[in-house]
């Protein structure tokens, strides 16, 4: 009877290694598939990005670029490790190469950090840095990284996805990653990202840039980016020209529109009230030149004076 008992022991015992390997195994083909593995228990730090899964005989991670619904190959740092061995991912089924390079001009002055780029989920700092311009592979041509956030603003997490995590600031909620080396950025990068509610700032610079203390703190600054002129629709149709300003060259005029139509917007963002001025106030204070009202969204005909007006 009791030889019976150790038998079924051991049988039992084989079975579960076998089991155990054989999940194992699996879940190691589909990471080098590119698939999220079964067996194992899933755990997402939010503040790391990396999601972490558990099997009996193995341990695997990665590094989420955007979503930890996102595919395997969307993300980057994938590791797997049987027991405490590291075993290879094939890097074909790994995150593709960044596509492009950073060249920084590392500012001869570091006053406080400086408003680089907004938009209506994050705010982006530059400090120390005189410019940060990025060229596509295999193209000659550079421009201002400004520019291409306007275009895809999710530019900015291909670019925190392919820098090093180093960990937590003093204040246990800032992310701090750094280049190893100067591979896609000329020369070096550092780059501290807010973990608050409401708060999603990143700041960035050369490698060995240090934190300002108070970063991580509201800041009302949003209203150089953000901003736009609106024309609502008007109740009484209006017709007629009505010069809205001039210089000494040119006059600037609004066609069949109602002056009092038009406004300065501020949308809600980060927990402010929208906010909304009439352009008129907007041009006669001169907050903002009418080149930029015009970029903004402001439509005018420009009526070049005659010499003897």
């Amino acid at each position: 009877m009791f030889r019976r008992f150790i038998e079924t022991i051991k049988e039992l015992v084989l079975l579960f290694f076998l089991i155990a390997v054989g999940s194992a195994l699996i879940d190691y083909a589909r990471i080098t598939g590119g698939e999220v593995p079964l067996f194992c228990l899933k755990n997402y730090d939010e503040k790391t990005k990396i999601e972490s899964y558990r099997g009996i005989f193995y341990q695997a991670s990665r590094k989420v670029s955007v979503s930890p619904e996102e595919d395997l190959v969307d993300s980057s740092e994938i590791k797997y490790y049987a027991l405490t061995k590291e075993i290879n991912v094939p890097t074909k089924f790994k995150n593709e190469e960044f596509k492009y390079t950073l060249n920084t001009v590392v500012s001869d002055y570091c006053g406080n950090a400086m408003l680089y780029y907004a938009d209506q989920e994050t705010k982006l700092y530059t400090y120390c840095l005189d410019s940060v311009r990025l060229k596509e592979a295999g193209k000659s041509d550079d421009s201002e990284l400004s520019e291409y956030l306007k275009k895809d603003s999710s530019l900015m997490e291909d670019i925190v996805s392919n820098v090093p995590f180093r960990g937590l600031y003093s204040d246990d909620e800032t992310l701090m990653f750094r280049t190893e080396d100067d591979s896609f950025v000329n020369n070096g990068l550092a780059i501290y990202r807010c973990h608050k509610p409401g708060i999603n700032d990143i700041y960035i610079g050369p490698v060995d840039m240090k934190m300002q203390g108070d970063f991580c703190g509201s800041k009302d600054d949003d209203s150089d980016y953000l901003w736009y002129v609106e024309e609502v629709e008007s109740i009484t149709p209006f017709e007629g020209v009505e010069v809205i300003y001039e210089d000494s060259e040119y006059r600037y005029e609004i066609v069949n529109k109602n002056i009092d139509d038009i406004y300065w917007v501020m949308p809600a963002v980060r927990g402010n009230e929208e906010k909304r001025i009439p352009i008129k106030n907007i041009i006669s204070s001169k907050q903002y030149s009418i080149d930029k009202l015009m970029e903004r969204g402001l439509t005018v005909n420009i009526v070049k004076k005659e010499n003897n007006e």
